[in-house]
Formats: structure tokens, C-alpha cells, sequence
């Protein structure tokens, strides 16, 4: 399929529609895992060690952080320079990556309490 934009007005709509099933399909996938979601949580299981932990940890975190850069730059592209829609997206995206930190850091605290210890129990 090839986009010619010289056809009367019907390529700016479709890439607007693209553009928007891109969005979509990204904050469903995005706002489908929520902080305290046990499924977003990487386990250590009884033949990983914490270091494989935190990889995974820090791995989980990065495709997050990917996922909402391209969020973000499909937003800032629909902003089409409006400094109000920037700034607002601008923030969004700063708070989403300040929620992976957290996650992130969340994650790797439960890797260094993760596996069968007693603590002398």
C-alpha cells in the first residue's frame, strides 16, 4: 500500500487516523498494567540470583520507558506546536517515567528480600 499526499485531502486524515490507532493501541497496552498489578512484578524464582533479578528488573523497565517514548512522540507530533498540548504532554511523559523509576526501584527492593531465607526463624 503506498500514500501519495497528492490525492484531495484524504492523506492528512489517514495518517491522523493512523496515528490515532497508534496511540490507542499503545496507552491500552501501557494502562493494562497497573503499578500494583502482581503480573508486572518480576519473580525470583529458586534458581535465579538477585543479580538475574535486577536484570530483569531494569529490562522490564526499559520496555516500559520505550513504549512511552513512543507514546510521547505520537503526542507531541498531534500537538502540531501547540505550546499548551506540549507542555501538557511534556509533563505526562515526566510523570510516566517517574512512575517506572519507582517501579523499577520497587522491583529491584523485592529482589534483595526475594527467595526461602528465615532470618534465623
Amino acid at each position: 500500500m503506498t500514500l501519495s499526499f497528492g490525492s484531495a485531502g484524504r492523506s492528512p486524515r489517514l495518517i491522523i487516523l493512523l496515528a490515532a490507532g497508534m496511540i490507542l493501541l499503545s496507552l491500552t497496552a501501557i494502562s493494562c498494567r497497573q503499578v500494583t498489578d502482581p503480573a508486572s512484578k518480576v519473580a525470583l524464582n529458586a534458581a535465579g540470583t538477585v543479580d538475574e533479578c535486577i536484570a530483569a528488573c531494569n529490562t522490564a523497565a526499559a520496555q516500559r520507558v520505550f513504549q512511552q517514548q513512543k507514546v510521547h512522540n505520537v503526542l507531541i507530533f498531534l500537538a502540531k506546536g501547540d505550546p499548551a498540548k506540549i507542555t501538557a504532554e511534556n509533563s505526562r511523559f515526566q510523570a510516566a517515567l517517574a512512575a517506572i523509576e519507582a517501579d523499577r526501584l520497587a522491583c529491584i527492593a523485592q529482589c534483595h528480600h526475594a527467595g526461602g531465607a528465615t532470618a534465623g526463624r
